[in-house]
């Protein structure tokens, strides 16, 4: 998703590309979103501790 997201594509082009609804794309970067743009290091470390803790 990330190379998707730097490339400039929007963001339901990107949920069709990889098969999920255009929501799910929202959901995720604005979770796992910085100020500066979507990190998917801090967004996969962020999931990691959720999972574990649930």
């Amino acid at each position: 998703m990330f190379a998707y997201l730097e490339t400039g594509i929007s963001q339901r082009q990107i949920a069709k590309a990889i098969g999920v609804h255009s929501s799910t794309i929202s959901r995720e970067t604005k979770r796992n979103g910085l100020t500066n743009g979507y990190a998917p290091e801090q967004a996969q470390l962020a999931s990691d501790q959720r999972r574990h803790s649930a």
